[in-house]
């Protein structure tokens, strides 16, 4: 038996995922908040949420401009990365456990579907965070791999908010 089978193995499974949630992107939220502060508010959300190739290339040029500020980012970046384990898989988790106790079939059937879309985000978080890595230091590169980054980014939005639309609209009794 797998352990999303059972109503056990699922509570285990949601208090480790939402432990590493919340032990991983709490410390990451407070030092992107610490290099807003030295990097003139550009940590690196601000690199996954850049409006065009050359705000991209200039977050990647002021981070090449201060000392350290590319080791300290590539960190940040790598960290995110364990955090998309954690928090992809309990939202898809949980998308899955609300869709088993749906009576309708087709809200059970798009809770299947919304589980599948919250894993997607995940991997597409996995791939934008190792686009943006590849950025680092080139500010031209930035430039160039924007249009791939971002698409990786709204895939990423997308499976989420389905997910937790779901989560949360799905208990409505349709």
């Amino acid at each position: 038996m797998k352990p999303w089978d059972s109503p056990r193995g699922r509570i285990i499974l949601c208090v480790i995922l939402l432990a590493g949630t919340i032990g991983i992107g709490w410390p990451l939220d407070r030092c992107n908040e610490q290099m807003r502060a030295r990097y003139d508010n550009k940590a690196f959300p601000q690199l996954q949420n850049a409006d065009s190739a050359d705000e991209a290339r200039g977050i990647v040029a002021t981070w090449d401009g201060i000392p350290g500020a590319n080791d300290e980012i590539r960190k940040t970046m790598l960290v995110d990365l364990v955090f998309a384990l954690f928090y992809a898989p309990l939202a898809a988790l949980l998308a899955y456990w609300v869709s088993l106790r749906r009576k309708t079939p087709w809200v059970a059937e798009f809770g299947r579907w919304a589980a599948i879309a919250a894993l997607a985000g995940g991997a597409a978080d996995l791939v934008e965070n190792g686009i943006m890595l590849q950025m680092l230091g080139d500010p031209n590169a930035a430039a160039s791999l924007f249009p791939v980054m971002h698409v990786f980014t709204l895939i990423k939005g997308g499976g989420l908010t389905v997910a937790l639309f779901y989560i949360v609209f799905a208990h409505i009794d349709w």
